[in-house]
């Protein structure tokens, strides 16, 4: 068992204003696995006003500037490559990756002490986990799951140890036969590190075999669509009137309503897999229905106006697909709004029609 104290030592530097690096700037090797590419957005489905309506945006969103500019599209999207690094002698440390001046963390810190053991030495191993994906349940789908199948390629795939799987991350796993090592308090004799957050049409076609691997056992049906329900799960946005709005859809539009906290993740894919349109307030729950969107598909997103957030339009410019929006009001709590059922009804109008 060794001590180190590289991450004292990497926050006295970033004290001290030392200028940062990434991962990629200390690579030994490193190659393309899919170029760049550019594309226009398209146009955001929201009736007229409804912007207006909102007051914060969420931490994920871009400036208000550029997120009135995406409503009417046009806008040139470049999605950068997806790109493999190879790295000699890393630590990764309570969540932190460390390599000479440079760190890089996959996860909040659980602590912080001056000195750290190091448990393991390994040989070429491939990380795919992500921060995102390690905070967030809709990142770790939409980018962790994906990342995996080139990380299975490349080593021995790793992830952290921490945090934990939730339940429905378990079973995706286990579903999509994902065998990665859990790792913390280990240094890397080599390891392969993935820039793979831009949505490329390399990284669409990933995404596609994850869901035809979720959905290999079922006779898929088109049908109009789901509403999830994401009650008071997460971080807080409530809908106050979120059972009205989805008892509605479901009586006139038949809509399958879905309370994902409910259902294993079998269940969930079953219903969702076919689906034709996908409606839910804006959060992570979401990435179960858009996962299996075809490419004639639709995402319409409740937005609460104190946490305005398109981040979800990135998947749906991907595949091809109509991304609506209806801004809510403010609701009685400060952490919850409403939304008008007539004006979903005209935005889906809108979206069918275009």
């Amino acid at each position: 068992m060794n001590l180190t104290g590289k991450p004292l030592a990497h926050r006295l530097r970033k004290s001290f204003g030392a200028k940062p690096f990434k991962l990629s700037d200390v690579a030994s090797d490193s190659w393309q696995i899919a170029p760049s590419e550019v594309s226009r957005e398209s146009r955001t489905f929201l009736l007229p006003g409804q912007f207006d309506r909102v007051q914060q945006f969420s931490p994920f969103s871009e400036s208000p500037e550029c997120e009135r500019a995406s409503l009417l599209g046009g806008q040139k999207i470049v999605h950068a490559a997806t790109t493999a690094y190879v790295l000699r002698d890393v630590m990764l440390i309570d969540g932190g990756l460390y390599k000479g001046a440079v760190a890089q963390h996959l996860h909040r810190r659980t602590h912080f002490p001056c000195f750290s053991s190091i448990t393991e030495v390994v040989d070429r191993h491939a990380i795919f986990c992500t921060f995102g994906g390690n905070t967030y349940f809709g990142n770790w789908l939409m980018d962790d799951c994906v990342t995996y199948a080139l990380a299975k390629s490349c080593g021995v795939a790793t992830r952290t140890k921490r945090p934990l799987l939730s339940e429905h991350m378990s079973q995706y796993s286990n579903i999509l036969e994902m065998d990665a090592v859990h790792l913390d308090n280990s240094v890397f004799k080599e390891l392969v590190v993935f820039e793979d957050l831009a949505q490329n049409q390399n990284k669409k076609a990933r995404a596609k075999a994850v869901s035809k691997k979720l959905t290999a056992h079922l006779e898929i049906k088109p049908h109009a669509g789901v509403f999830l329900l994401r009650g008071s799960t997460g971080s807080n946005r409530i809908l106050e009137n979120e059972q009205e709005i989805a008892q509605h859809l479901n009586h006139t539009f038949g809509l399958k309503v879905l309370d994902v906290t409910k259902l294993s993740v079998m269940e969930i894919t079953a219903a969702c897999a076919g689906a034709q349109l996908v409606v839910g307030v804006e959060g992570s729950h979401l990435l179960h229905g858009i996962l299996h969107l075809g490419p004639t598909g639709s995402l319409l997103v409740l937005q609460p106006p104190k946490r305005y957030c398109t981040l979800l339009k990135g998947l749906t410019e991907r595949d091809g697909q109509k991304f609506g929006v209806v801004v809510g009001m403010p609701g009685v709590h400060s952490d919850s709004f409403t939304i008008d059922r007539d004006e979903v009804d005209r935005t889906l109008a809108l979206m069918r029609d275009a």
